[in-house]
């Protein structure tokens, strides 16, 4: 199992994050790496780690990307529930002129009864279930963002274990 620093590492050695980062700060911004979370699941670990831009001359840094690591993969989005689709195989496509296409109506929920679950990387079906709990998952996220911001530590941390919950929730339902 990694430990926290481990990702940090992989997350610094990834080419596209890397890369990004760098580009980042060579315009005029600072990127600032948020907390890491580190989310236990069943017997590993699920890595989350929020990514802020700041302008040179703006004070208020901006959540631009969320970073999420199970150890041996690496994916960094702008939201918690893109991280989490990418990182568990999921992808999201439109049909034509705009409607979901299957996999993206599972994603978000819109399934029908000829359309109970999407295929999306091979072998991985995503569920409405798994679909509802990483919204939900993201949703608490960015509450939880919120507060840090806020400075009101008992809604941060009542965010975090719900976080957590819905975490693990998705972790059994995707095994």
């Amino acid at each position: 199992m990694f430990g926290r620093m481990q990702v940090e590492g992989r997350i610094d050695q990834d080419p596209t994050i890397s890369s990004q980062f760098t580009l980042w700060s060579q315009s005029g911004s600072k990127v600032i790496r948020g907390n890491m979370l580190v989310i236990p699941i069943g017997g590993s670990n699920l890595y989350v780690e929020p990514i802020y831009l700041q302008a040179q001359n703006g004070p208020i840094p901006e959540l631009k990307r969320v970073v999420v690591s199970t150890g041996n993969r690496v994916v960094m989005e702008p939201t918690l529930e893109e991280a989490l689709n990418r990182l568990f195989g999921v992808t999201v496509a439109t049909g034509p002129a705009g409607t979901p296409s299957p996999a993206a109506a599972a994603t978000t929920g819109q399934a029908t009864a000829q359309q109970p679950a999407a295929q999306s990387a091979p072998g991985v079906t995503v569920t409405p279930d798994a679909a509802a709990l990483i919204r939900s998952a993201n949703d608490h996220f960015t509450r939880a963002q919120e507060a840090l911001k806020a400075g009101d530590w008992a809604r941060y941390g009542d965010e975090q274990r719900a976080l957590q919950a819905d975490l693990q929730r998705l972790a059994e339902i995707t095994r």
